[in-house]
């Protein structure tokens, strides 16, 4: 299955919500997705396999991938830096990039940078929906996340626009 075009349902209890995308990574606790909206790149879902309810290949998505493949979108190695060994690793490798990360817990999302990794949780500087940085970091325990985004259009933009109204605000030397 990987690096074909499959769907993804999350168990009731965590959401139920449902993903599409290429696998383009797999361990024994991770499944890496990228995905595609309007047929172009957004980014990677690193979710838990303890999660998954179900993973599908329909004809539908075997139609997506080739009109995928036909406009020139096919499963990169983009997100080869990220270690799916476990949580810490993971959010270990996104700390040294600099990634922008999303924490899904099921109901809610927080956007943020890393600033430290524990041992059963990250600590983020949260970005809230209007693009500014918050006061308090958050440390978000292991055990809430359900799903980690990176590289999507969404956290990229809100971060940039972050960062560049900082900026802004910062006193002037």
């Amino acid at each position: 299955m990987a690096g074909d075009y499959i769907e993804i349902v999350l168990k009731d209890e965590v959401g139920g919500e449902e993903h599409e995308g290429f696998i383009v990574g797999l361990t024994g606790g991770f499944v890496l997705l990228e995905v595609f909206e309007a047929w172009s790149s957004d980014g990677v879902r690193i979710i838990p396999l303890e999660h998954i309810e179900t993973v599908s290949r329909d004809p539908i998505h075997k139609d997506r991938q080739a009109i995928l493949a036909w406009n020139g979108a096919v499963p990169t190695e983009a997100f080869d830096w990220l270690n799916l060994s476990g949580f810490r690793a993971l959010f270990a490798s996104a700390l040294a990039v600099d990634a922008t990360v999303c924490l899904h817990d099921g109901d809610e999302m927080e956007v943020g940078k890393i600033l430290a990794v524990f041992d059963t949780a990250v600590r983020l500087k949260l970005i809230d929906g209007a693009g500014a940085w918050m006061s308090e970091p958050l440390d978000y325990p292991f055990e809430d996340i359900v799903m980690v985004e990176t590289g999507d259009q969404y956290s990229t933009v809100l971060r940039r626009y972050a960062e560049a109204m900082a900026g802004k605000n910062a006193p002037k030397q």
